[in-house]
């Protein structure tokens, strides 16, 4: 144990060049996950941005569904996998596209973010959850 750990300390660091302000880029969702017999789920197949927490969400409804298709059986697995992408590409196209638009995706120049640590957002958020939680006198 003590080998992995000082090989481990070894390794180089990230410095704060390294660090991007906020590191996620949307992309549009596709239409078609996969090919064949074969195809994705979750952010493997429509990365979502952490903003509205909707990525573990939307891998349970897609296995969901996902699992409804093959239940149906009688066509080749191929037909049932691109009938899930098709049930599942006007929903989460919607709900990636309301988290992209979500204020905290926006993204402002590392300059400036460097200048401030938290974005807006956060500011105001950690500012009155403070209140939320704080007992009542």
């Amino acid at each position: 144990m003590s080998g992995m750990l000082g090989a481990l300390q070894g390794q180089a660091a990230a410095s704060e060049d390294d660090l991007d302000f906020f590191g996620h880029h949307w992309t549009k969702v596709r239409r078609v996950w996969g090919e064949g017999r074969i195809t994705l789920i979750g952010d493997a197949a429509h990365i979502m941005p952490p903003t509205l927490g909707q990525g573990a969400n939307q891998t349970l409804e897609d296995v969901w569904v996902l699992g409804r298709e093959l239940a149906k059986g009688g066509d080749d697995p191929a037909v049932r996998l691109r009938a899930y992408e098709k049930a599942r590409y006007p929903h989460i196209s919607l709900v990636s596209e309301m988290a992209k638009r979500n204020s905290a995706n926006w993204r402002i120049p590392p300059l400036i973010g460097r200048l401030f640590p938290e974005t807006s957002q956060t500011a105001m958020l950690v500012r009155y959850s403070n209140r939320l939680s704080a007992p009542a006198v």
